[in-house]
């Protein structure tokens, strides 16, 4: 991964580019999901505010969250509302670690 002036840790870049990840995230989603009409709504919904939370658990200095997230709950319950199943989800949270790792700037 490339370092130069923007090099910085996972708690920088996702800070800094946090809606480029979610982008990315949610490109590698949709191309995963290869015809399934998930309205775009319901796709990003929880991300942001999920997001925010890897944001802040790795705040240098963080205090420690709490073990459950509220958002991840709610992303999880209402992807199985919709008829996915673990197996569909497990990967679009794995497509979520690619799209943040790839960002430029990233060193590690």
């Amino acid at each position: 991964m490339g370092g130069g002036a923007d090099a910085g840790t996972l708690y920088e870049v996702l800070k800094r580019r946090r809606n480029d990840v979610i982008s990315r995230w949610g490109q590698r989603v949709t191309n995963a999901l290869n015809g399934t009409n998930l309205p775009r709504a319901e796709m990003f919904d929880h991300m942001p505010a999920f997001v925010d939370e890897i944001v802040q658990a790795l705040y240098p200095e963080a205090v420690s969250l709490p073990a459950v997230s509220a958002h991840a709950e709610e992303h999880g319950e209402q992807r199985l509302r919709l008829g996915f199943d673990v197996a569909e989800v497990v990967p679009n949270m794995a497509r979520f670690t690619s799209a943040s790792w790839r960002l430029p700037g990233m060193r590690g």
